[in-house]
């Protein structure tokens, strides 16, 4: 096991960013995560932390940045590890100076320093969850429009084979139009989930915990 190395109080943070890999903070990020993420690909990786499906995400392990094509956003290690850790530019320090093996002081087993881990670690352990029920809130919304989309085409099959002759027919119609409407709004509801910007999401989750909290 590789020995810590202690900086001391005047450690700037470009010495501990120096000695660590975007790619290595974004595979520890995805491990800590929990979600099955794919592999990096050819200096391209997957956005879990918003539930993203592509390989969007630029990893620059000579610049120690990363873009996200599809959000237009990005930045150094710091701005990757609060984003998806949802956590302000001194937890996401402590957290890559730990993985880097070193430490920013010596006064690190103190109980105010115990207590900045405690809460780095509930930070973590928020973003985890919130990222998950992010997750079960999209799947859902998915299998709803594929339930509508499925009643649409069946719909829409038979009119093409009856035309539009008899009741049947125009009740076939009147669910073609219906469920047409339906099957896009979910639709909607989707991308906004996907593209929802992490500070809302963050803050509708913190609601609902409230929410629930309340009616135990």
């Amino acid at each position: 096991m590789q020995g810590k190395f202690t900086a001391s109080r005047g450690t700037a943070a470009r010495e501990i960013l120096s000695r660590i890999s975007i790619s290595r903070v974004y595979s520890a990020l995805s491990a800590e995560s929990g979600i099955e993420t794919p592999p990096i690909r050819g200096r391209r990786a997957v956005a879990f932390w918003r539930n993203g499906d592509g390989h969007n995400v630029a990893l620059d392990d000579e610049t120690n940045t990363y873009y996200d094509h599809a959000r237009a956003e990005g930045g150094g290690v710091l701005a990757l590890v609060q984003t998806v850790r949802a956590c302000s530019k001194q937890e996401a320090l402590f957290w890559i100076a730990d993985l880097a093996g070193m430490r920013l002081s010596s006064s690190l087993n103190t109980s105010a320093s115990r207590r900045k881990r405690q809460q780095r670690a509930r930070a973590g352990s928020d973003a985890r969850k919130m990222w998950a029920r992010d997750r079960e809130c999209v799947a859902s919304l998915r299998w709803a429009r594929d339930q509508y989309l499925r009643a649409y085409h069946r719909a829409q099959r038979y009119i093409i084979e009856h035309s539009l002759e008899g009741p049947i027919s125009v009740l076939a119609a009147d669910v073609w139009e219906l469920y047409g409407q339906r099957y896009q709004e979910f639709d909607q509801h989707i991308e906004r989930m996907i593209h929802c910007d992490f500070q809302t999401l963050k803050l509708a989750f913190r609601r609902l915990q409230r929410e629930e909290s309340a009616h135990v």
